[in-house]
């Protein structure tokens, strides 16, 4: 991550101990159904929105004990994902530099605001990310029902088989859009508006989805705009909104004050992008992103590090650099223990797993892709060289076979076409599990 968040997450640790995190203290997560967590990184609830309010869940006692924890220095368990992270990278995890660069304000206060027993006395969340439906017209291959509506009414057989799951334990009841009443979420943003600095929307697809506009109206008509930093991420299909133009009503506004940034998701150019989003189509997200940048919304584009792309990512950097308007900031994620399409799955195969190492070190050197890819470069690589078991290599190979298949299936795709350096690994790995 940029220099500003690593510098900012040095000096709360410095102050409150090498393991905190101020994501239990001062923001929260919202996923499909009404679970709340404290963080995007972690599954374990906190409290459900439709039962409870953001105020009451704030002081469940799930999330009074996680602050105990934080407060003694200890790692709390539900928050494993970032420790094997940290344990494997050898690094602060993303999600745990940004919550404390982002509370880096009030963090302290809320500190000062904690009872023993982990109650917030006062609360003062700073950063809120808002997940209002599954609305979506992708079916991305790392998503499921939960953020896509297409893949659970029209894809949720494929997924199920792609995840290594029964259809009947697979998300079960989420077969279609799911909504939420987001009128108390709307109090609570309008009462603690002063200490919220930035609101992310999360998708599905935030951009087509009724409430989220809701939410963007009365943030502008209370002047919210001016003081709270709007942050969503999109797919890049969408530019209107029954009719109306979403940069010029809504995202300017908040760019007037420095306040609003977009992070457009693409793995992926060509029939690569449209195998691994399902509904990408190039010349649309090639329009919306240039329409971003003639405006003076802040744009970033989210690559996720996957098996799709770890043995050609030197090639999309360089399609970003030459095809997009520079500089291009960009940041490469990890699908990290991803079901089917973990990178790591490689390790099964000695000359693809060098390579896939060789392209990254590549990139590293050169640089000729987005800014600040090689910030986490070091790290990915770190992650690749970590060694999975023979049996989670065994699940992950039979869930990418079979997965693959039944994409090709439903979707009529042609995956060894679409990804040639890939098909006799597939065909190897069918071989050797016998699937």
């Amino acid at each position: 991550m940029a220099d500003k968040f690593v510098y900012a997450h040095n000096e709360v640790v410095k102050r409150h101990g090498s393991n905190f995190c101020a994501a239990p203290f001062t923001s929260l997560h919202q996923l499909g159904g009404g679970v709340v967590t404290t963080c995007c990184k972690t599954r374990v609830p906190i409290g459900n929105s439709n039962t409870h309010t953001y105020e009451e869940i704030m002081n469940s006692d799930a999330v009074k004990r996680v602050r105990q924890q934080f407060l003694a220095n200890e790692k709390p368990a539900q928050c494993n994902g970032c420790w094997v992270y940290e344990d494997q990278n050898k690094q602060p995890a993303n999600n745990r530099v940004f919550e404390n660069y982002t509370a880096r304000d009030v963090i302290d206060l809320a500190i000062e605001d904690t009872a023993s027993d982990g109650t917030l006395i006062k609360q003062h969340p700073a950063w809120l990310d808002l997940l209002w439906t599954n609305k979506c017209n992708f079916a991305c291959v790392g998503c499921s029902p939960e953020l896509s509506t297409t893949i659970a009414t029209k894809q949720k057989e494929t997924f199920s088989i792609i995840n290594g799951e029964s259809i009947e334990k697979y998300h079960p009841g989420m077969d279609g859009e799911w909504t939420t009443d987001n009128s108390t979420k709307i109090e609570y943003i309008l009462k603690y508006k002063d200490s919220i600095n930035k609101i992310h929307l999360n998708g599905g697809e935030p951009f087509m989805q009724e409430d989220v506009f809701e939410l963007l109206d009365l943030l502008i008509e209370n002047d919210l705009h001016k003081t709270i930093h709007l942050w969503s991420h999109t797919n890049g299909s969408i530019s209107k909104y029954k009719g109306v133009d979403i940069v010029k009503k809504y995202l300017e506004r908040f760019a007037e004050y420095d306040n609003c940034k977009i992070t457009i998701s693409h793995d992926g150019h060509g029939a690569r992008g449209e195998y691994t989003r399902w509904g990408y189509k190039e010349s649309k997200w090639l329009d919306t992103y240039q329409r971003l940048t003639e405006s003076s919304v802040d744009i970033g584009v989210q690559t996720c590090y996957s098996l799709l792309n770890a043995l050609t990512i030197e090639d999309l950097g360089e399609w970003y650099y030459t095809t997009l308007p520079k500089p291009v900031y960009g940041s490469l994620t990890i699908w990290s223990d991803h079901k089917a399409f973990d990178a790591r799955l490689l390790q099964l195969d000695n000359d693809l797993y060098d390579c896939a190492i060789a392209q990254l070190e590549s990139v590293q050197q050169h640089l000729r892709c987005t800014e600040n890819w090689h910030v986490n470069l070091p790290g990915h690589i770190n992650y690749m060289k970590n060694k999975l078991s023979d049996a989670k290599l065994e699940r992950t190979a039979r869930n990418f076979v079979l997965g693959t298949e039944s994409l090709d299936r439903t979707r009529n795709t042609k995956f060894n076409e679409t990804f040639p350096e890939l098909a006799e690994f597939r065909r190897k790995l069918k071989r050797k599990y016998n699937v």
